[in-house]
């Protein structure tokens, strides 16, 4: 066994504010090994961020105010935690305990001894570049700088994708406690802790399909997207020429039938995004080119104006990806959920609009006091139940749902992928379903479509894509997914691709098809021409020169 690198005693954490004393990190106790990979899991609140924090004694310090309010943007900062202190415990790198140091001598084991990559959740990772491909890829170079220099890594995180991949051991956190560590195979295949199972549990591997497999014929497209493109342009110079362009959106097509939930899903800077805002007319006047057609039971939104775009738009609406900025924290959530129904005028008189929104709060689980808060007085899956309840508010059909889980914990993101797959059965709604992660995919969609450097590469049921993908592109997003289920190791249900080079530039895109400089399967006419559309089944499409295609080519 490794010699024991870091060893924490009896830590103990407490945050003072306004109110009680909250006590953050609860007596743990840890050992990391020299060259492993220690993971610490759990939902947001339990103490694992403020445990590295402690570790490193970079807590909170400011001075206590007696009373009084100060608000900003209806939140009050004195009512926020203002100060951190270790109340016991002793952290002992190499048998030194950092916790009896002097704070010049802190100054020397921070980022030379014991460093520190902080969390920013809308930065830290691709969505969708597949959280397996990306550990395959970085933390490759992790384990080859442990094997190197013995380096340990405590890894926090409440992805247990991340933790199957990277882990040597595992801790689950709740509450400032510690309530179960063991070796990685352990923890997987035999979890002991109930909450542990909870979390297992939630997981969308483990659980059964939301939504029926079952279709007798393609049903009617609800929305039809056709060749859209959306460039934005470079401008230099003192007279800003425009001199080169961003093709965000290079010639999209697809499909999302009525009731249905369609996923597109490519890794990050593929576009996705900036096609459903484009869907939706957010971006006209932002300076964007936008070319193409986006019908809605027949009509081409892209050529409507005023107020019959107005009209239509109440039928479309968006829920965004992050829950803590896409609310106005100034407003109460009555006038949240509210706001379109009056720009709209839905609803006789603001009487009716008032008794709809207690109606909204109760679908999407809330209760009707909930009205008279402001959204820092929630959690983020509350949140995102108000951004549901917001856009469910004018009536829509179609709903935008912009990785509406992936700042979410786990066994939060089950519940709103849960009210999502019961709304759309008791409303007939239909989702454009823009994630990472694709085990949510398996979970909650219809069909799905695979997006690449600003063009859609393979489309098809959710059975024909994830299990039997035909793009090579496809193949390795899900070669390296690791299947979690409770009671087994976790495994990967392929052979993994490692793709070469990073992606390229969507203001000078490869020649041909855009995939060829790092597709493993790449023959010489994938660099001359983009391939047409070869149509597999009446549901599957893709577009390789692997397969013959029915359409010919297109430069």
């Amino acid at each position: 066994m490794a010699e024991t690198l870091l060893k924490v005693e009896g830590l103990r954490t407490v945050l003072e504010g306004a109110g009680e004393p909250v006590r953050a990190v609860d007596g743990i106790e840890i050992d990391i090994r020299r060259g492993e990979t220690f993971a610490i899991v759990g939902e947001s609140g339990c103490g694992k961020s403020m445990t590295a924090l402690s570790l490193l004694r970079l807590l909170p310090e400011t001075g206590r105010i007696a009373d009084g309010t100060v608000e900003l943007s209806g939140v009050d900062l004195l009512g926020l935690p203002e100060a951190g202190r270790i109340e016991s415990g002793s952290v002992r790198l190499e048998g030194k305990d950092l916790l009896a140091l002097p704070e010049s001598a802190m100054r020397d084991i921070r980022g030379r001894r014991i460093a520190m990559i902080f969390q920013e959740p809308a930065t830290s990772l691709n969505p969708v570049l597949t959280i397996g491909h990306q550990i395959g890829e970085v933390l490759e170079l992790l384990k080859k700088l442990q094997a190197e220099r013995g380096m340990s890594m405590l890894l926090i995180t409440h992805d247990l994708g991340i933790v199957s991949g990277m882990a040597h051991r595992v801790a689950v956190m709740y509450a400032g406690k510690i309530v179960e560590a063991a070796e990685r195979s352990t923890f997987f295949s035999a979890p002991q802790h109930p909450y542990t199972k909870k979390l297992f549990a939630s997981l969308p591997e483990a659980l059964p399909p939301a939504v029926s497999r079952q279709v007798s014929a393609p049903p009617a497209p609800l929305l039809s997207v056709g060749d859209l493109k959306v460039h934005f342009p470079i401008r230099k110079g003192l007279f800003k020429r425009t001199v080169a362009h961003v093709r965000a959106v290079d010639g999209v097509s697809l499909e999302v039938a009525a009731g249905r939930t369609l996923a597109l899903v490519g890794e990050s800077g593929c576009g996705k995004t900036t096609v459903g805002k484009a869907l939706l007319q957010l971006l006209r006047g932002q300076g964007a080119e936008i070319a193409g057609q986006v019908m809605f039971e027949g009509t081409d939104l892209m050529k409507l104006q005023g107020e019959a775009l107005r009209a239509r738009r109440r039928e479309l609406q968006i829920v965004f990806q992050d829950p803590y900025s896409s609310l106005n924290p100034r407003m109460r959530v009555s006038d949240i959920v509210m706001e379109g129904m009056n720009t709209l005028g839905i609803g006789n008189t603001p009487a009716t609009r008032s008794k709809r929104v207690d109606e909204l709060l109760g679908q999407v689980g809330l209760s009707p006091e909930a009205r008279g808060r402001y959204p820092h007085e929630f959690s983020g899956g509350q949140r995102q139940r108000i951004a549901i309840a917001r856009a469910l508010a004018v009536e829509p059909r179609l709903i935008v749902c912009d990785e509406p889980t992936s700042a979410l914990d786990v066994s939060v993101q089950a519940q709103i992928l849960d009210l999502l797959a019961k709304l759309q059965k008791e409303l007939g709604l239909s989702y454009l379903f823009i994630t990472h992660n694709l085990a949510v995919v398996d979970y909650l969609a219809h069909d799905v479509a695979v997006m690449y450097l600003g063009r859609i590469v393979e489309t098809g049921t959710t059975k024909e894509v994830i299990g039997s993908p035909k793009h090579p592109y496809t193949q390795a997003l899900l070669s390296a997914v690791p299947r979690i289920q409770p009671g087994a190791e976790p495994k990967l249900a392929r052979p993994v691709i490692r793709l070469e080079g990073e992606l390229p530039s969507p203001v000078n895109p490869p020649s041909g098809c855009h995939f060829h400089p790092r597709c493993p399967k790449a023959m010489p006419e994938c660099s001359e021409k983009y391939p047409g559309v070869s149509t597999l089944s009446p549901t599957q499409k893709v577009r390789c020169w692997l397969y013959p295609s029915d359409e010919g080519a297109k430069e």
